[in-house]
C-alpha cells in the first residue's frame, strides 16, 4: 500500500520501498528490477517493454503541463483528450 500511495503521489520521480531489504530506490530502478524479473517469462509469451524513463509518465507530463502555466482544468482536459486518444475510441479509429 506504502508503494502505491508512493507511485500515485510522485510517479517515477519518488522512491518506493523495496522491501526485500527495506530501502528506498529510485522508481525507475523497482520498475527496471520487475522487468528483469518477469523477462523470462516475456520472453516466451512475446512481450516486451519500454525501459523505465524512455517517456514521460502521466504524472510527469500533468507536471509539466502545470509548469507552463495551464490550470488544473486544462491540465485534467488535456489528460483526458490524451488518455481518449491514446486508448478510447480515437485509438481504435486509429487502427
Amino acid at each position: 500500500e506504502e508503494n502505491l500511495w508512493r507511485a500515485v503521489r510522485h510517479g517515477m520521480d519518488g522512491p518506493l520501498l523495496d522491501l526485500d531489504v527495506g530501502t528506498e530506490v529510485p522508481a525507475a530502478a523497482a520498475v527496471d528490477a520487475l522487468a528483469e524479473w518477469t523477462a523470462p517469462v516475456r520472453a516466451e509469451l512475446g512481450i516486451e517493454l519500454p525501459r523505465a524513463g524512455e517517456r514521460p509518465n502521466g504524472a510527469q507530463r500533468q507536471r509539466a503541463l502545470r509548469e507552463t502555466g495551464m490550470d488544473l482544468r486544462e491540465v485534467y482536459a488535456a489528460t483526458v483528450q490524451e488518455t481518449a486518444e491514446t486508448y478510447g475510441m480515437a485509438a481504435e479509429v486509429r487502427r
